[in-house]
């Protein structure tokens, strides 16, 4: 089942408040930008340079992803009880995005590499809004504005050790 903090009881429709999920979907909407910008400089990258841009988006990939599983991942399932399967789509999304960047970082030079990087770029964003657009205000509303709050400080926090 899922757990209710004190104060947050009101279940009807329009009730829920979206500011409190603000500072939460702010700190994630950054480290989405970083990954966006940087998966930008890849797909505008001479093919001599590709290796390093695609370097520096997989640490910052791994970097948000370690973040996001580390502080956002339990919060939620311990918020959603059984209904946290959002959040095993969007750590097994993390893995295939993992895989690919791999498979490109190994063949920089390869035919088709700005098609990967357009492709990967789209499949990014539908991952990045299904993370602010559904997790983040279900986990917000189920914490309530104090416990989101600090939980935003500990995902920048985990970003930035």
């Amino acid at each position: 089942g899922s757990r209710r903090s004190p104060g947050s009881a009101n279940t009807c429709p329009g009730s829920y408040r979206p500011m409190q999920s603000a500072p939460l979907v702010a700190a994630v909407a950054t480290a989405h930008r970083e990954v966006a910008e940087r998966l930008a400089a890849v797909g505008a990258a001479e093919a001599e340079d590709r290796p390093r841009r695609l370097a520096t988006l997989v640490a910052t990939v791994h970097t948000t992803a370690k973040a996001e599983e580390a502080v956002l991942s339990p919060a939620f399932r311990q918020a959603m009880g059984d209904d946290a399967a959002l959040v095993e789509t969007l750590e097994a999304e993390h893995q295939e995005v993992g895989d690919r960047l791999d498979a490109m970082l190994r063949h920089p030079t390869a035919e088709g590499f700005a098609n990967a990087v357009e492709a990967l770029a789209r499949d990014l964003r539908d991952h990045q809004a299904d993370e602010v657009d559904a997790m983040l205000p279900l986990l917000a509303e189920a914490l309530g504005e104090d416990e989101a709050g600090a939980l935003a400080t500990q995902f920048r926090e985990a970003l930035d050790p």
